[in-house]
């Protein structure tokens, strides 16, 4: 809880109250949008290009809200704070209602993964205690503070940063003063914002440049920005996490198998093995980075063992659809850059039989955009994917690049129906319960002979394309 009178000194806003004399009035939560307000929330009245906050006050009223955050004068019943900037205000008051709480934040950003790393600390942290997580996209300057205002009696906030511009992190992590920090990895993602890879890799270092002294940064002591990270740490106690060097303080290996991924863990004298129903080097490190944050926290192995066995894919994250014995979906549709595509395709190498890449465009790339659309139908080729079928602007750049085996479509429907076309007609298998043995030698030579084609899809492609229609179209079409 908080009282109005205080968050009126915090953002140093004035208080109007016309209908309680002197009454401070508490409020339990926040929101931005009317139609969510729960009673006894605090509604924060931002505005858009498309919107005006200010325009539901009386709806926000309606539903419970006891008091509004405005920036300009309004005609309301509701007791308001008038300040100069109700986005910058969301911020600062969450960053006074995170200074009450008793527990460990932690705070994650990097180019791929974060997400996937969240869940999965998530995962191993609920073992211990109580955990309190970002949900969905809710990672920026709006979603972020919504999410530390769940913060109650929870033992654990893992919290996700994301940007796309320099300013952004060191903003977020002002506001969540997070006690251990993790950048996953840097990448091209959000060239357009960032300008260049290490302009990418400074912008997610303003997470552990806001450190307070006692925080602990962790590093990913493989990726090719590291020592610059460590530079500006050295006043910090980091922990590292490598697939490569066994000096790291958390060191592991991998070995993909039939189902999923084998990944032995050095912790000091300590060792241990688990089981994940993952795939791919990423999704390894992506463990591997999880169990550092868990190291740290003074996680016992059994725990974070437990829950990395149990742990399911985020949907959209190389979800695996086993459409029939004889196709595979790959639905990755969650977003795409270059090193995450790289990634994917990887994991559709493992597959047996064809392999096919449906691709939509990447976004945020800014000047480079053509060029690493280019490089990417390069590297597919490169990679071995057998077709390559795309959609989207920008794709048709991978499609020229790849060359023969690529086809370009302008809708999404037209790919689908040259799938539904091209694909292997599935043949149900059927072998009769009972043969001589010469039949049974016999039978297993032609059916190896006549084997049914397999046959892999990799749905891939930024948020903004939808690519997820093209994999339901594919299940609900093949089955």
């Amino acid at each position: 809880m908080m009282r109005l009178q205080l968050a009126a000194q915090i953002l140093n806003g004035r208080y109007q109250n016309e209908d309680a004399e002197g009454e401070d009035i508490a409020f339990s939560s926040i929101s931005t949008d009317s139609r969510s307000i729960r009673s006894g929330d605090l509604y924060v009245a931002l505005q858009g290009e498309r919107f005006d906050g200010h325009d539901y006050i009386e709806q926000a009223q309606q539903c419970g809200a006891v008091a509004a955050i405005v920036h300009k004068a309004c005609v309301c019943s509701l007791p308001t704070i008038k300040v100069a900037d109700t986005r910058k205000a969301l911020g600062e008051l969450a960053g006074a209602w995170r200074q009450s709480f008793a527990g460990q934040v932690i705070g994650i950003t990097g180019s791929n993964g974060k997400t996937t790393v969240k869940e999965m600390l998530a995962a191993i942290l609920a073992e211990q205690g109580e955990v309190l997580a970002t949900q969905g996209n809710f990672n920026n300057d709006i979603g972020l503070p919504l999410t530390l205002f769940g913060l109650q009696a929870q033992d654990y906030a893992v919290i996700e940063m994301g940007a796309n511009h320099p300013g952004e992190i060191a903003y977020l992590t002002s506001i969540a003063q997070p006690d251990i920090a993790l950048i996953t990895n840097a990448g091209e993602a959000h060239l357009e914002g960032f300008g260049s890879r290490e302009g990418v890799a400074r912008a997610k270092g303003e997470i552990f440049q806001g450190l307070a002294k006692r925080a602990t940064p962790v590093i990913n002591k493989d990726d090719e920005y590291s020592e610059y990270w460590q530079t500006i740490c050295k006043e910090h106690q980091a922990v590292t996490f490598s697939m490569r060097d066994k000096t790291a303080d958390v060191y592991g290996k991998w070995q993909q198998k039939a189902s999923g991924i084998a990944l032995s863990v050095s912790i000091s004298a300590q060792a241990f093995e688990i089981n994940l129903s993952l795939y791919g080097e990423h999704n390894a490190m992506n463990a591997l980075a999880a169990i550092c944050v868990a190291q740290v926290l003074a996680i016992p192995p059994e725990k974070i063992i437990r829950a990395l066995t149990e742990f399911k894919p985020v949907r959209g994250r190389l979800t695996m659809h086993r459409v029939n014995s004889q196709l595979c979906v790959i639905d990755d549709t969650y977003n795409a850059n270059p090193a995450s595509l790289q990634a994917a395709i990887k994991v559709l190498n493992e597959l047996h039989g064809e392999h096919w890449l449906v691709m939509g465009d990447m976004g945020e790339l800014g000047g480079d955009e053509q060029a690493l659309h280019f490089s990417a139908g390069l590297k597919a080729r490169e990679l071995g994917v057998d077709r390559l079928l795309a959609t989207g602007r920008a794709s048709a750049q991978a499609v020229e690049a790849f060359g023969e085996g690529a086809v370009f479509f302008q809708t999404k429907d037209e790919l689908v129906e040259y799938i539904k076309q091209h694909q292997p007609k599935y043949q149900p298998e059927h072998q009769p319960e009972h043969q001589p043995e010469h039949h049974q030698e016999h039978h297993q030579e032609h059916h190896q002979e006549h084997q049914p084609r397999q046959l892999g899809i990799l749905v891939k492609g930024s948020r903004f394309m939808r690519m997820e229609h093209i994999v339901q179209s594919l299940i609900e079409r093949s089955n």
